[in-house]
């Protein structure tokens, strides 16, 4: 059985570029500022500084 993934797109405030990323859990670092969205299929994990994002928004994902 597959794990239910999800989607984020986000705007980095320093290169101003939207990105998306697909991952199966998250992890919010407060004591480091930072979340972490962990891929475990291919085995990423994306590191999302809090003072670098203009915006996240997250959804589940149903493939394409």
């Amino acid at each position: 059985m597959q794990e239910e993934l999800f989607k984020i797109l986000w705007m980095s405030k320093t290169t101003g570029t939207l990105k998306t990323f697909i991952f199966d859990s998250f992890t919010d670092d407060e004591q480091n500022g930072r979340s972490l969205f962990i891929d475990s299929e291919k085995d990423r994990v994306l590191t999302l500084f809090y003072h670098d994002v203009a915006w996240m928004i997250t959804t589940p994902y149903r493939g394409e």
